[in-house]
This record gives C-alpha cells, structure tokens and sequence, in this order.
C-alpha cells in the first residue's frame, strides 16, 4: 500500500502509540503532521521527526503543540497542518486521558473531560 503524496496528521504523534503510527504511514510514504500537547513531550516529537527525516527521504515532517481540549484548539491544528502540508488525507487520534479510579468514582465533568 502507497500512501505516498497524502498527509496524516496524528494527534499524540510525538510518542508511544502515535510514534509507532507514524514510523508506519512514513514507511508507506505518507507526510505527516505529529501533534504534541506540552513542553513535556516536545522533546519526544522533535527526535521522532528527525529519525523519521533521516530514515524516509521522501516524507516531509512536521510538529505542532496543542492542547486539544478545546475545539479551537482543534481548528487551530488543522489549520497548522494545512499551512504546512497543502492538505490533510488521514487523520489518526491517539491522544485521550486516563483516570486512575473506578468508574463509579468518576464524576461527571471528569467524565466530560475525558470523553470531550
């Protein structure tokens, strides 16, 4: 399968999951747009354009920060990537929150927070 000449943008794209995504759709050909949400993990999606630049000659790379809370944060990423790509063909999300506490301890905002 080729996915060369089409852009993904994957949210959580700097590490884990969202790292093992990208090394994937690269391989196919695909540019890519990672998300990062803090400081914490810009570092992470830094090396991994850089591997994924040096390994791939043919994909362009980019990095974005978000905090993909709110929907304007949202259009705002989307925004980005497009700016930097001309266009976005696959989008993969990653990104979520965990609680460490049974489900019956969970309030409601925390639920909306999480589900949002």
């Amino acid at each position: 399968m080729s996915l060369r000449g089409q852009t993904a943008l994957i949210t959580g794209g700097g590490k884990n999951l969202g790292a093992e995504i990208a090394r994937g759709l690269a391989k196919e050909g695909a540019n890519l747009a990672l998300h990062y949400n803090s400081a914490s993990s810009k570092d992470n999606a830094s090396k991994l354009k850089d591997e994924l630049l040096s390994t791939y000659k043919d994909v362009t790379v980019s990095v974005h920060q978000g905090d993909l809370t709110t929907g304007a944060a949202v259009e705002g990423l989307f925004k980005d990537a497009v700016a930097q790509h001309g266009k976005v063909n696959i989008v993969v999300n990653t990104v979520g929150m965990v609680l460490k506490k049974a489900i019956a301890e969970i309030s409601e905002a925390e639920y909306d927070t999480m589900f949002a």
